[in-house]
């Protein structure tokens, strides 16, 4: 054989092992992120202190190497346009990532998952007309947490895959 034949060989028996072996060319997929909240309130002395949560993200289907979905944002908009004597409390928090997801066994990936990333959590008060008083407000906005990723496929000891890096990234931390 030539070594332009030899060549063509190496070339077309690389591609076919790439096909067999390779990772898929699809990147994995991700849970669902949870759905943001947006919270109207008016502020009245009945209607003075609450806590809201945001909507967590799903976790990453098992053994498949997704991500976690997102945390979901909290947005309190409260308004005040009457004198509240109670003392006002609010605090509002993002929901909480979804867990990235182990490779699984013999699928040659050698990342799992990244972690989902926490909700923002925003909390804001406007007071509206003369002469309107609030006393003690405390406005609280925490961002949910991130959370982590999935480790890659580690194989076994005649395993192929070899990488120092199996771990995936966990999520970021919402802002609060």
């Amino acid at each position: 054989m030539s070594k332009k034949e030899n060549l063509q060989k190496a070339i077309a028996l690389s591609l076919l092992l790439t096909s067999v072996y390779g990772t898929p060319a699809f990147a994995a997929g991700k849970g669902a992120d949870g759905a943001d909240k947006n919270e109207p309130v008016a502020v009245t002395d009945s209607t003075y202190t609450a806590t809201y949560t945001g909507n967590d993200g799903s976790d990453g289907a098992t053994n498949s190497g997704e991500s976690g979905g997102n945390g979901g944002g909290t947005f309190v908009e409260l308004t005040g346009s009457e004198n509240v004597g109670n003392g006002i409390a609010y605090s509002a928090a993002g929901g909480t990532g979804g867990v990235g997801q182990y490779a699984g066994d013999w699928t040659r990936r050698t990342y799992g998952g990244d972690g989902g990333d926490g909700g923002e959590a925003v909390v804001n008060l406007t007071v509206s007309g003369a002469g309107v008083t609030h006393q003690n407000v405390t406005l609280t906005a925490t961002g949910g947490n991130g959370v982590v990723g999935g480790r890659g496929d580690v194989g076994g000891s005649s395993s192929s895959v070899s990488s120092d890096e199996q771990g995936s990234n966990g999520g970021d931390g919402g802002e609060g």
